[in-house]
């Protein structure tokens, strides 16, 4: 997910790794979506194809995405793709990123589901 500042800076979201990167004003951005690494991990051609195939397309504010447990897990296999609101979503990662944002790096966890 790309996010605009009032400043008119650029930050990448990225769930996966439950992080805000700072990319700088649109030519900064624009040059980083340019880099081939980003382009492969943004697209992800493959998995958007294997996630198409599977389930569908996506209904109006839906997304593709990992099972949040894949998420975390760092699984990212075309097995555990799903189609999830955009607002769960980044509810979802927000929620781990807040309650993980202090842990030294490398840190183990537990993840309890609470209905």
């Amino acid at each position: 997910m790309l996010i605009t500042d009032a400043d008119g800076c650029f930050y990448y979201f990225d769930p996966g790794l439950f992080a805000i990167k700072s990319l700088g004003i649109e030519d900064a951005a624009r040059a980083y979506f340019a880099e081939e690494d980003t382009r492969l991990v943004w697209q992800a051609v493959p998995l958007v194809e294997a996630a198409r195939e599977r389930l569908g397309d996506c209904p109006e504010g839906s997304v593709y995405s990992l099972r949040p447990i894949a998420l975390i897990e760092g699984n990212y296999i075309p097995d555990e793709l799903c189609i999830l609101p955009l607002a769960e979503l980044i509810s979802f990662t927000g929620e781990v990123a807040r309650q993980t944002k202090d842990l030294p790096a490398g840190s183990q966890f537990e993840i309890k589901i609470v209905d």
